[in-house]
C-alpha cells in the first residue's frame, strides 16, 4: 500500500507541474506557418498554375490520375455486374424485358419464416 501512496504522489507531482505550465510553441511557430501559407497562396495564384480547357479541369477537379483510375474501376465493376449479376441479384435485362418471374432475394417464402417463428 505505501508503494501506492508513492506512486500517486510521483504523479501528482508531474501533473501538477503540467498544469502549472501549459504548453506553447515555438515564439517564432506562428511566423512560419503564416510565412508558408502566404508562399503557398501564391504559388497556387499563379496564371499558369490553372489548366486550360474542360477536360483537363475535368481531369483535375477528379482528382488526377488517382481519381480517375477509381473511377474507371468503379464503372467497369457497375458494368460487370450489371451484365452478369451474381446469382443472388436479379437479372436487370430480364427485369426490363418482362421475361423475370417473380425474385425471392431470401430463398425462402414469409411464410415460412411466420411458420418457423410460431413454432419456436
Amino acid at each position: 500500500m505505501a508503494d501506492q501512496d508513492r506512486d500517486d504522489a510521483f504523479l501528482e507531482a508531474y501533473w501538477s507541474a503540467a498544469r502549472r505550465l501549459p504548453p506553447e510553441p515555438a515564439p517564432d511557430w506562428m511566423q512560419r506557418i503564416t510565412a508558408e501559407a502566404l508562399q503557398e497562396q501564391q504559388r497556387r495564384a499563379a496564371p499558369g498554375d490553372r489548366p486550360e480547357g474542360f477536360w483537363a479541369q475535368l481531369y483535375q477537379v477528379l482528382g488526377g490520375w488517382q481519381g480517375v483510375g477509381g473511377l474507371v474501376a468503379a464503372c467497369a465493376a457497375g458494368i460487370w455486374i450489371g451484365f452478369a449479376p451474381p446469382a443472388s441479384l436479379p437479372d436487370p435485362v430480364a427485369v426490363v424485358i418482362g421475361d423475370s418471374t417473380d425474385v425471392n432475394l431470401l430463398q425462402v417464402g414469409m411464410f415460412d419464416i411466420a411458420m418457423a417463428l410460431e413454432e419456436g
